[in-house]
């Protein structure tokens, strides 16, 4: 989400670099305004949206191009071998996640 924002969620779309996102978001949380972030998995089509108030909470949500196994069920193991546990591997303390399913 760009800045100044104010939480309208008008979500932009560009790749940039990393070192543009640092600043972005430095900027964003100077304002304390919040950050949204939409990645890709390996540069593929599979995404999440990353939305985070402050760096204690963030919210993932697994919508961009979403896995799925046996026509429309999620790949929670995907999700949680390429996301949670990696996460896990480099050191993010996570106090809890959730996973749900919602029929279409």
């Amino acid at each position: 989400m760009p800045i100044g924002d104010d939480d309208e969620y008008d979500w932009q779309c560009e790749e940039i670099s990393e070192n543009k996102l640092y600043d972005i978001i430095s900027e964003k949380k100077a304002k304390k305004e919040q950050v949204g972030v939409n990645l890709f998995y390996n540069n593929g089509v599979e995404g999440i949206s990353l939305i985070a108030y402050t760096t204690d909470q963030i919210m993932l949500s697994i919508v961009i191009n979403r896995k799925i196994v046996k026509e429309n069920y999620t790949d929670m193991v995907w999700y949680l071998e390429n996301i949670i546990y990696k996460f896990l591997n480099i050191g993010v303390r996570l106090l809890s996640y959730k996973l749900e399913e919602y029929e279409d």
